[in-house]
């Protein structure tokens, strides 16, 4: 009797001894802060959030300049936040570039886009005050592998979670 067969692991991917961040860059892929998610402060990482988003979706719709959950940023310092850095990098990025990112920036930005913030039709400010597009935003949702496209200044940015 012999020892068990077992499958070897397959071999994990490398990156050829470069560091992460090396590796990204020469992938021409670029990461921002700008466009991270939330900062919910006590409620990052607790099991069972869900408990907490009605909290952070009043605070959203009613309370927007004030943390969306103790300890987190509001959600007018977080739209700011991310419409500026959507907006840099459509001035920045060639057409045919993409925006990857997690659920509640990727509806931000196609709700900002919608109200046409990145267009020039509305400033960020204002869309931000305006309770109606707070209370729609609260209530988007979307599915991992969902995109859209903005089209401004002559270029095409494509948006995907």
């Amino acid at each position: 009797m012999g020892e068990p067969l077992v499958e070897p692991s397959p071999p994990k991917p490398t990156m050829g001894g470069m560091k992460a961040a090396d590796f990204i860059d020469q992938q021409g892929i670029h990461t921002t802060p700008d466009l991270r998610t939330f900062a919910l402060g006590e409620a990052k990482g607790k099991p069972h959030r869900d408990k907490y988003d009605g909290e952070v979706q009043k605070n959203i719709v009613d309370h927007p300049d004030q943390p969306m959950f103790k300890g987190g940023e509001s959600f007018e310092h977080a739209a700011t936040r991310v419409g500026l850095g959507v907006q840099k990098i459509l001035d920045e990025a060639p057409s045919g570039s993409a925006i990857v990112t997690h659920n509640t920036v990727f509806n931000l930005i196609k709700e900002l886009n919608d109200a046409g913030v990145f267009s020039g039709e509305k400033s960020l400010a204002d869309v931000i005050a305006d309770k109606p597009f707070r209370e729609k935003y609260s209530k988007m949702d979307s599915k991992t592998g969902d995109s859209f496209q903005i089209k401004v200044n002559g270029k095409t940015i494509n948006i995907a979670r």
